[in-house]
């Protein structure tokens, strides 16, 4: 098991306006993002469970 603090992940940016911090294992990706005002994101699915926390 992987052990990890928001803290110790980097930013990546997915495209302006918003970016991420992610930390995942086998079966699950957790990840932490900050959106701008408006930004917004297309739908779309990952065949793992995940966790968003905004």
């Amino acid at each position: 098991m992987k052990f990890v603090t928001p803290e110790h992940l980097p930013w990546q940016e997915m495209k302006k306006g918003v970016r991420f911090k992610a930390a995942w294992g086998n079966d699950i990706m957790i990840t932490i993002m900050e959106m701008a005002p408006g930004a917004q994101i297309p739908e779309h699915s990952h065949p793992l469970e995940q966790v968003h926390c905004y």
